[in-house]
């Protein structure tokens, strides 16, 4: 389980005050194996609290509990070691390491976690084959569209069987069908390896096919189906 109290993320600002807040005072949980669509406008904090979440920022106050593991009290090697093991990202642009193949950037995860050659080689045959890029392994990013580009950093995202999947708006440069088949790959992908898949997104086409939802506002909670404390 997923479960934070009283989170909150302040910035430091240039406007009167001096501060900014980002995240005001979240408290939700979400179950195993659950999918949780973050949904608001630009500026509302979804993307501050996927950060948040794993571990790719520290809140300012507060406390999240990933699996046992509390975020916001691991040194920067724990931490390190909580991330490459437990989760996974997709950005909006993918994040791909342009000097690297297709199938290498999927078989990185796989390699900081110290698997073989033969175990990554075959876990990177059949993510290619299941996101549709079968032919595509020994292609350089640049030579992908933005829709092969997103199913690529799924399969790295997932490569490593994370118990967490973040996805940070990944439809946001997408056309409607290609966002919606890509969401429907990273639930496949998810049910089938028992992940939990957190997602931002401001597509209402999209926020129906989780089965949790959390509308933030202004860094706040507006509407909450991930079950409120």
């Amino acid at each position: 389980m997923i479960e934070l109290k009283g989170v909150s993320k302040e910035y430091q600002s240039g406007r009167a005050g001096g501060r900014a807040v980002a995240l005001n005072g979240l408290s939700f949980f979400i179950d195993d194996g659950a999918s949780l669509a973050v949904y608001g406008k630009s500026g509302s904090g979804k993307t501050t609290l996927l950060n948040c979440i794993g571990g790719l920022e520290r809140p300012s106050s507060g406390s999240i509990d990933c699996f046992g593991y509390s975020i916001g009290a691991l040194g920067s090697r724990e931490l390190s070691r909580f991330q490459r093991a437990n989760t996974g990202f997709v950005f909006q642009q993918g994040n791909l390491l342009s000097y690297l193949t297709v199938e290498e950037n999927i078989g990185l995860p796989l390699m900081l976690n110290g698997a073989g050659a033969h175990e990554r080689n075959k876990r990177v045959s059949e993510l290619l084959e299941r996101i549709g890029l079968a032919g595509a392994g020994k292609a350089r990013p640049a030579e992908l569209s933005g829709g092969e580009l997103q199913r690529a950093a799924v399969g790295r995202a997932v490569a490593h069987r994370p118990r967490l999947l973040l996805a940070d708006e990944p439809t946001s440069h997408l056309d409607t069908s290609t966002g919606k088949a890509l969401i429907r790959l990273i639930y496949e992908l998810g049910r089938d390896e028992g992940t939990t898949i957190i997602f931002s997104t401001h597509d209402v086409e999209i926020i129906g096919l989780a089965s949790m939802r959390l509308h933030l506002r202004d860094g706040a909670l507006v509407d909450d189906a991930a079950g409120a404390l």
